[in-house]
């Protein structure tokens, strides 16, 4: 099941003995173990009745030992298991003690709650089998663009703030989120989400411009912006904003490597919508998001066909000169800049 099935049993007072939390949203994860905790244990009581274990350094005794104790002043008890090595990887437990672990899954007490949870899982582990017989599986993902969204606005809800559609959008598509390849998760967006609250103090509403004023300019945007540049051939700006990814730390090829890959994209959308595609169409056929598409299309406005081929053969041949040793990568990268004009 996912958050959204959680939530709805949880509401619905349909708990389950036993959770396997795993997934790459770790603080999607957080927050329903603390919506469950508020529906299982009286707050006066939760130190005495809400029990943590390093899954590391767990054994079977303890875990058993932990669910076995009997609440104090309430119903229930609940007990959170992070990171056992059963589940993905290689442990110390020995046969035995994984066979005593997995019997006892089926055995929890009324007055208690087990909960796993780990990043990352095996589903033909055996801990893993028992505990989606006895009790449930719950994937974080990352979310889609329709629950982020919304996830944002009522972050910002609750802060006592809206966010215009515009302004949401923007704030989507900076943090990179949505990226197939992008390792952002919302651990990201919740620090983008406090220094956008930061910077707007005691406004309420929150437009498009302050957005804009309070995105971090960091490596991905700058190679990005830096793209632009070079695409509308503003070369002078685009050197400026490559020292600034160097000083920064990062690596030349990997700036020649956006580089290419950004005319690659120009050319992709360049001859495409001379096919008759729209924006739409191309962004799905190449995978690209469509604000993405369009920058393209304006900028492939500024070059020809033979142009684009004569960059993209040129920087071909930079990379095997920088991968070579036989010219410096800072010299390359500004040689290709150069070539743009």
């Amino acid at each position: 099941m996912d958050y959204k099935q959680l939530m709805k049993d949880i509401k619905n007072k349909e708990i389950s003995k036993v959770y396997l939390f795993y997934g790459e949203e770790f603080l999607l994860s957080q927050m329903m173990l603390d919506n469950l905790k508020k529906a299982i244990i009286k707050p006066e009581f939760e130190q005495l009745n809400f029990h943590t274990i390093d899954g590391k350094n767990a054994t079977t005794e303890e875990i058993i030992n932990a669910c076995e104790t009997l609440p104090f002043m309430d119903d229930t008890r609940l007990v959170v298991v992070s990171e056992i090595p059963l589940l993905s990887g290689t442990s110390n437990f020995s046969t035995k003690d994984v066979d005593r672990l997995c019997d006892y899954i089926g055995q929890v007490p009324g007055g208690c709650h087990l909960i796993f949870t780990s990043k990352k899982i095996d589903k033909k582990r055996k801990l893993v089998k028992v505990i989606e017989k006895h009790g449930a599986l719950v994937e974080y993902s990352k979310l889609d663009k329709r629950d982020l969204s919304k996830w944002i606005a009522k972050r910002f809800k609750l802060e006592g703030k809206s966010i215009g559609e515009s302004a949401l959008q923007l704030f989507i598509e900076s943090s990179d989120y949505l990226n197939k390849d992008s390792k952002a998760n919302l651990s990201d967006i919740e620090n983008e989400i406090k220094k956008l609250l930061a910077y707007t103090r005691e406004k309420t509403i929150i437009e498009i411009q302050d957005v804009e004023g309070s995105i971090e300019v960091n490596i991905d945007t700058n190679i990005f912006k830096m793209l632009e540049l070079i695409g509308t051939k503003s070369v002078g700006q685009g050197l400026k904003l490559m020292n600034i990814l160097f000083q920064d730390g990062e690596p030349p090829i990997k700036v020649l490597f956006m580089i290419v890959r950004q005319f690659r994209l120009i050319y992709q959308c360049k001859f495409l919508q001379s096919r008759g595609y729209s924006t739409n169409d191309i962004s799905k056929m190449i995978g690209e998001r469509s604000f993405v598409v369009t920058k393209a299309l304006t900028q492939a406005q500024k070059f020809s066909y033979e142009r684009l081929i004569s960059i993209y053969d040129y920087a071909a041949k930079m990379d095997i000169k920088m991968k070579s040793g036989q010219i410096d990568p800072k010299l390359a990268l500004e040689m290709l800049l150069m070539k743009v004009i």
